[in-house]
């Protein structure tokens, strides 16, 4: 179970452009600042969701694309910026389609996602969260009689 840092806020920002060639440093630098802040638990999920929505974002509105992390209490918030308007959905699609499952993936994973609009564009989150451990005594014993 990864221990959450002690001091809040730590955040990660990074900017690219949609050149999908940057995909393999963004995620090296990801995965080095999630273990760096020992959310190990978290990587393969955070490098999952984030992956999905730069590819996204790379794909769909090209530009300059900003990554942003914030560790919050139990949280992990991934949002990524681009500047395109265009209302991320998640469509339906055929089981033999190779492509558009990414935002399904980002729903799996994630406690919650969405998107708001901005004035040049719109930003995609996702929260990741690391549930507590759980107690010893949970799941013994019951309050109803048997």
């Amino acid at each position: 179970m990864a221990s959450w840092p002690r001091t809040m806020p730590h955040q990660l920002a990074l900017a690219t452009t949609a050149d999908p060639v940057h995909l393999a440093f963004l995620r090296r630098t990801i995965k080095h600042q999630l273990a760096g802040w020992g959310l190990d638990d978290l990587t393969s999920d955070a490098m999952t969701v984030s992956g999905e929505l730069l590819a996204n974002a790379m794909e769909h509105a090209g530009g300059n694309i900003y990554a942003r992390f914030t560790v919050r209490p139990s949280q992990l918030l991934i949002e990524v910026l681009d500047g395109s308007s265009d209302v991320p959905r998640i469509r339906p699609i055929a089981s033999w389609s190779e492509r558009g499952r990414g935002l399904s993936v980002v729903q799996a994973l994630s406690a919650e996602w969405g998107y708001w609009r901005t004035p040049t564009g719109k930003t995609v989150w996702a929260v990741l969260t690391n549930p507590p451990p759980a107690s010893p005594d949970a799941g013994i014993g019951s309050s109803e009689a048997a």
